[in-house]
């Protein structure tokens, strides 16, 4: 069975930085909202299925070697200089609609699936 993970890329100057950036509130409706939700116009995912990683490579085996199931999409990843990132966000079991490119230090790279 193949699932959907979304990759996005970005740069901030530390890990505190990109926690703040993903870290949810919820608003009295129980509605979940981050600066990352509303920057890239995502309604809902499941904060269970989301990692983040802050490291400064340019190897993209480092970057990903601990990221769930990369090993099923990690050849796929192309196209990034991943010198010029520190920031990645990975939402599994979601496919983003790619309504907003890139916002702020962000991009959305693409949807890849996995097994």
């Amino acid at each position: 069975m193949l699932i959907t993970v979304s990759l996005w890329v970005g740069k901030l100057n530390n890990a505190q930085e990109l926690n703040e950036y993903v870290s949810e509130t919820y608003d009295d409706d129980g509605d979940m909202t981050s600066p990352f939700i509303t920057d890239f116009e995502i309604d809902y995912y499941d904060e269970d299925c989301r990692e983040v990683l802050f490291i400064t490579s340019d190897d993209k085996h480092e970057i990903f070697k601990d990221f769930s199931y990369s090993d099923s999409f990690i050849d796929e990843i192309t196209g990034i200089n991943f010198g010029d990132y520190n920031c990645y966000i990975m939402l599994y079991n979601y496919e983003y609609d790619e309504s907003v490119k890139e916002k702020r230090n962000f991009r959305f790279v693409k949807a890849f699936t996995y097994q």
